[in-house]
């Protein structure tokens, strides 16, 4: 299936990284791609991409969207929760989308934010496994 189809697109990243620092690097890629960080506790995050009025204004014009890259994350919106769902024996972090518009960007959008965190922590020197997207609750 592929991934915008789900209801809730979810994947569970598996690192040998400390908890807050899987947390950190995984938030500062998603701010990287211009979403915004809107709550923050020990444990989770939850990020937003777009708004309803962007998406509205702008709904369709993806020739736009194309030729201007700022304007790439105007055609959708949706929100991320990132949560440490296992510490032992490694950190399992639960990503979560939700509250998707246009899934056919948002979600591959998303994805790719994902896997260059998966990257940066490889680089880091922290083996990282990212799993297959499933539908979350």
């Amino acid at each position: 299936m592929k991934p915008y189809l789900h209801s809730t697109p979810t994947v569970t990243l598996t690192t040998s990284a400390a908890p807050e620092l899987a947390l950190d690097v995984l938030v500062g890629t998603l701010r990287a791609a211009k979403f915004k960080q809107r709550e923050r506790e020990p444990g989770r995050a939850r990020l937003r991409v777009g708004t309803f009025m962007r998406a509205f204004l702008l709904d369709g014009d993806w020739i736009l969207a194309t030729v201007v890259p700022p304007l790439r994350t105007w055609l959708f919106r949706a929100t991320v929760d990132l949560t440490v769902v296992e510490v032992e024996p490694s950190t399992q972090v639960q990503v979560r989308m939700h509250k998707i518009s246009e899934g056919r960007r948002a979600v591959p959008y998303t994805l790719a934010a994902v896997d260059a965190a998966v990257q940066a922590l490889r680089g880091l020197g922290h083996p990282t496994d990212l799993g297959e997207v499933w539908s979350g609750k």
